[in-house]
C-alpha cells in the first residue's frame, strides 16, 4: 500500500509470523529484511516491535497484568 499525504509517501508492511512463531529466529528475520533490501531504520522499528511484545488475558471477566511470552520467535 501506498499512498501521497502532503507530498510525503509512505506504506504498510505486514508480517504473518503466525504459522512459523515459534520457528523463527530474529536473525532469520533480520537477514531477510537485509536481502529485501528494507531500510535500517524500518529494519530497527519492525525488530523492536516484534521483540518487545508483552500479552494481556481476560480471566474471569476480569485483564491480568501484562507478561511477556516464553514460546515465540527466539
Amino acid at each position: 500500500m501506498q499512498c501521497n499525504r502532503r507530498g510525503r509517501n509512505w506504506m504498510a508492511i505486514k508480517l504473518d509470523l503466525e504459522k512459523s512463531y515459534n520457528r523463527v529466529s530474529w536473525e532469520f528475520i533480520s537477514a531477510s529484511m537485509i536481502a529485501a533490501r528494507i531500510p535500517i531504520f524500518l529494519r530497527n522499528v519492525t525488530m523492536s516491535a516484534i521483540s518487545s511484545s508483552s500479552m494481556q488475558i481476560l480471566w474471569n471477566g476480569m485483564p491480568t497484568q501484562k507478561f511477556k511470552p516464553v514460546r515465540g520467535i527466539h
